[in-house]
């Protein structure tokens, strides 16, 4: 299989794509090694996915020999797998291979890099839709063809997602619907699509009010909108006419009404298979089932199915097989880490009934509906889904993705390869044969032991593995691997550290003939040939005092996150676990009413380690002149508080607080406080995320106005609880986004306390 040069489009796009990730973190190079024909072996990570790099010096190519599959996707009709990670795209034939170029053809599409989350493949693998920053919360949604490589943008002003995807594709691909400011449009796609140019005006694509969470597709090409109370049936050919009549007109048919007002920010629904009924969760707490009915004027729907779920739920998956049979997995904050909870409707039945907690943490049910993959850090197991048993441990690696092909056949991807999985017909589970794909992580690699042999050596899951760097990789008996060298007799290879950048160091060559050196891995789209850059004497030098400098730096981008908890829980554990998964610590400020309303939640912030601070005891606007307070209220309440808190968690609170809503506080106040030995913090940043009713910002607009106004040092409140009559749509509900943007610009997120010197 000839393979060309992707030198100017792989590394281009890797480098903006490091720059869009959910976690900025520096990317590290390690055991570099050359051969006597000068081709250099350099192993790449960034903490959570790892490849291996070939590349020849002498002509400048540069390859990647593994795949690491955080999420895989099939393309061209079924033939090539799409593996996803946190460098990229690889396309890898599903008969097995190395990774390809990310883009066959063209190169002039480097753009199409972002978060995973941010990009979403079309079912038949054609088509690309990814979300491209252009401020910290919203971006322009662009549409690629993989087979040629052209793109068009589609629509600007997106608000990036908190999670899930920027668009939801019909299972045909031939549209998709995307969400602007609580306002839902579509999209036919087709090749004029991108000879044309930008589609039509949004207001003849547009579908009504609502997200994404407002849609819900079925498997053919219907889907159904929920606006309000009603349920709406639309098929995707129907779009053009019924949207140039949307603004007097319902968008679709109506198939069912549910008894309360759908919140597309808080609630989601899930339709069945045969479209006869379906699942609405109301605040993430409520599950209901109904029976779609357009007609239920006289109908009596007493006893429907309904579970509640605890407080501390923050995600809900929903497994819906064709026979009816509906699972849901329920995420839990516990302490110090999630949990897992199942619970089975079985058709016909008239309650959920809980089931034994699966044993990983991402599932995915066959197309038929009789088996279901659970996939976790433990590794991967195959469940009978009707009778809910472990039928065969697939593998005991951490695993990451997985797709079906069939009933009786998947694809999987683990922390070792990527690999085709056929099991017996039957419903057995047993396993008839596996065929390794490509790999995604080794443990050794090298040259093979002959002089001026570029065959390439790894061992993976013990089985030591051969290529020349085009060939798919093939197992090998009896492997002869060279020890590794840092030279050959015209190239010397190191790793130099790096001040700035996705780089934490980078391999450097050196031209012992003509005396240059010259990075191994170009930072930015570029044509240069090696040997252009004069490594000086005088940049030597200085390595240490730049490494200074930047540790400096690093340090001074500091800002801390102060959320605040008066009386009410709602989204406290998305927002643990969201820190937790990054790991940071923040400071809570918890107020008495919140500790004595929710005294495990006050437990699950302590466990988590963050930081804890006083709110008061109760949620009184301290700047009010109808209470007369004394410095002994003031230092009674403070204390009452500390006690509150270490009778829940067996913890003290830190001398730190803030008056209720930060309000002003008098001089007597401000010495009563100083007194009891606390510190009075006070942000320099107002998101005005408590502001409600018609004055009230989008979460995107809000960060974008603190991105604009947060400096090194400062301090941000963020309101965690349902506000008092106020929106739904609030910001600690996009807390990941909220990170994501702190961590992409340089910023490090650190506890209260270590800014209080500033």
């Amino acid at each position: 299989m000839a393979r060309r040069s992707f030198f100017p489009i792989f590394f281009s796009f890797l480098f903006f794509f490091n720059l869009n990730t959910s976690v900025w973190s520096g990317i590290i190079f390690s055991d570099p090694d050359i051969s006597d024909d000068n081709k250099l072996l350099v192993r790449m990570s960034d903490g959570a996915a790892g490849m291996l790099l070939f590349s020849d010096i002498d002509t400048g190519s540069l390859d990647a020999l593994t795949a690491y599959p955080q999420q895989i996707d099939l393309i061209d009709n079924n033939r090539t797998i799409l593996a996803r990670n946190s460098f990229g795209y690889a396309k890898i034939p599903l008969t097995g291979g190395l990774p390809g170029p990310f883009l066959s053809g063209s190169d002039n599409n480097p753009e199409f890099s972002s978060r995973m989350n941010e990009t979403t493949v079309s079912p038949d693998g054609r088509w690309i839709l990814t979300l491209i920053p252009d401020s910290p919360a919203a971006g322009t949604l662009k549409l690629l063809d993989l087979n040629s490589g052209d793109s068009v943008a589609i629509a600007s002003g997106i608000e990036r997602p908190e999670r899930g995807s920027p668009a939801s594709w019909s299972p045909d691909s031939t549209a998709f619907i995307y969400s602007r400011s609580n306002k839902l449009y579509y999209c036919i796609v087709n090749q004029n699509l991108l000879e044309s140019g930008p589609p039509v005006d949004e207001q003849y694509r547009s579908i009504g009010d609502g997200t994404l969470d407002s849609i819900y597709w079925d498997s053919r090409d219907i889907f159904y909108y929920l606006k309000g109370s009603t349920v709406y049936r639309v098929a995707a050919g129907e779009l053009f006419v019924r949207a140039l009549y949307s603004d007097f007109l319902n968008i679709g048919t109506v198939a069912a009404r549910i008894p309360f007002e759908f919140d597309p920010v808080s609630d989601a629904f899930w339709v069945s298979p045969d479209g006869g009924s379906l699942l609405l969760s109301k605040g993430g707490r409520n599950i209901f089932y109904y029976y779609m009915d357009s007609n239920d004027y006289y109908a009596f729907k007493s006893g429907l199915p309904s579970l509640v779920l605890p407080r501390s739920c923050f995600d809900i998956k929903v497994l819906w097989s064709p026979s009816g049979c509906i699972t849901l997995l329920v995420y839990t904050w516990q302490g110090q880490g999630e949990s897992i909870a199942a619970w089975r409707l079985q058709a016909g039945a008239d309650s959920f009934m809980p089931m034994t907690a699966p044993p990983g943490e991402n599932a995915c049910l066959s197309p038929n509906g009789d088996t279901v993959l659970f996939l976790g850090r433990d590794g991967t197991f195959l469940y009978d889904y009707t009778n809910w048993k472990l039928l065969e441990t697939i593998s005991n690696l951490a695993s990451h993705s997985c797709v079906w092909t069939g009933g009786n056949e998947f694809i999987l991807g683990d922390d070792e390869r990527i690999e085709k999985v056929i099991l017996f017909p039957g419903g057995s589970g047993r396993i008839m044969g596996r065929e390794t794909i490509c790999l995604c992580g080794v443990q050794k690699f090298g040259f093979g032991m002959n002089s001026g042999s570029s065959q390439i050596l790894a061992l993976c899951g013990g089985v030591w593995y051969a290529t020349d760097g085009k060939t798919p990789w093939a197992e090998t008996a009896n492997p002869r691997l060279r020890p590794a060298s840092s030279a050959s007799a015209r190239y010397r290879v190191y790793l130099e550290n790096q001040n700035s950048g996705p780089y934490e160091n980078m391999p450097m060559i050196r031209n012992t003939e003509s005396v240059t050196t010259f990075p191994a891995i170009p930072a930015a789209k570029t044509t240069d040939r090696p040997g252009q850059r004069e490594l000086s004497q005088a940049m030597q030098a200085s390595q240490a005092m730049q490494a200074s400098q930047a540790m400096q730096a690093a340090q001074a981008m500091r800002v801390a996150l102060c959320f605040d908890l008066y009386d009410d829980a709602e989204g406290l554990p998305a927002v643990l676990e969201a820190l937790d998964r990054l790991n940071i610590k923040a400071t809570f400020f918890l107020c008495g009413e919140f500790i004595r309303r929710y005294p495990g939640a006050a437990k699950d912030i302590a466990a988590c380690g963050h930081e804890t601070a006083s709110l008061f005891y109760a949620p009184l606007d301290l700047s009010d002149s109808r209470f007369q307070m004394d410095s002994d209220f003031i230092v009674s309440g403070l204390a009452r508080n500390e006690d509150d808190f270490f009778n829940v968690t067996g913890r003290e609170l830190a001398l730190m607080w803030h008056p209720p809503w930060y309000t002003s506080i008098t001089a007597a106040t401000s010495a009563a406080v100083t007194v009891a030995g606390y510190v009075t913090v006070k942000p320099d940043v107002d998101p005005q995320d408590w502001v409600t009713g018609i004055n009230r910002n989008s979460p995107a607009q809000i960060i974008n106005r603190i991105m604009n106004e947060v400096k090194s040092g400062s301090v941000i409140p963020v309101r965690i609880g349902a506000l008092p009559g106020g929106s739904t749509d609030a910001l600690f509900k996009h807390i990941n986004l909220l990170l994501d943007v702190f961590t992409k610009e340089g910023y490090s997120i650190v506890p209260v306390s270590a800014l209080v010197s500033r």
